[in-house]
């Protein structure tokens, strides 16, 4: 973990974000990231990221370093430059980082950061755009410095260097493809639809 010089005394600076640390300052001059998950058991309880937080951090690092903002999401370049383009998307919403433990309720929220980093990809790089080469993915826990849910977004991918390309490698023990998770999702939802169906179905059938 890389701990360095954040825009706020009360913030953590790692090597992906910032974030509120359980315990610290309780100022909030912005819109606070609700906490969305009730699980008792989640170690990363207490946690809490503050827009504002990745605003100011990523402004002292120079313009441009915020990429996307609003209502409930949130893009800006990366403290560590992985890629000519490396960005984060964070949902302004609290999500714990443990992409394969998102529920069907969490598919909106996902959709939403892809279609931000497509956004962001677009734009910022948009030759790596057309020829689809950039990466979005997360990274697994325990292999994530940061317990607030960001997608990484990576372009143009062909020119991450090779021990990047490793870590960042999808699927993998320590990362997904946001595509993946979205598909699997998906997939979860029609399942249920078609057991909802089948027992429509045969609930509704005269008898014989």
């Amino acid at each position: 973990l890389h701990v360095g010089a954040a825009a706020h005394g009360d913030v953590e600076s790692t090597d992906d974000a910032v974030v509120v640390p359980a315990g610290g300052n309780e100022r909030r001059s912005g819109v606070v990231v609700q906490d969305d998950d009730d699980d008792d058991d989640d170690p990363h309880r207490g946690h809490r990221v503050e827009p504002d937080d990745f605003r100011a951090a990523a402004a002292a690092r120079g313009a441009g370093a915020v990429l996307y903002e609003d209502d409930e999401s949130f893009a800006f370049r990366n403290i560590k430059p992985y890629a000519p383009l490396a960005a984060l998307v964070i949902p302004k919403r609290y999500k714990v980082q443990d992409p394969d433990g998102l529920e069907l309720a969490d598919l909106a929220v996902l959709e939403k950061m892809r279609d931000v980093a497509l956004t962001v990809a677009s734009r910022e790089m948009p030759e790596a755009f057309a020829a689809d080469d950039f990466r979005l993915c997360f990274h697994r826990p325990p292999f994530s410095s940061v317990p607030h849910l960001h997608l990484h977004l990576l372009a143009p991918a062909s020119q991450v260097p090779l021990w990047t390309r490793f870590v960042f490698s999808a699927p993998t023990p320590w990362a997904i493809d946001v595509d993946d998770v979205i598909a699997d999702l998906r997939s979860r939802q029609r399942g249920g639809d078609e057991v909802t169906t089948t027992t429509t179905t045969t609930s509704t059938k005269e008898p014989s």
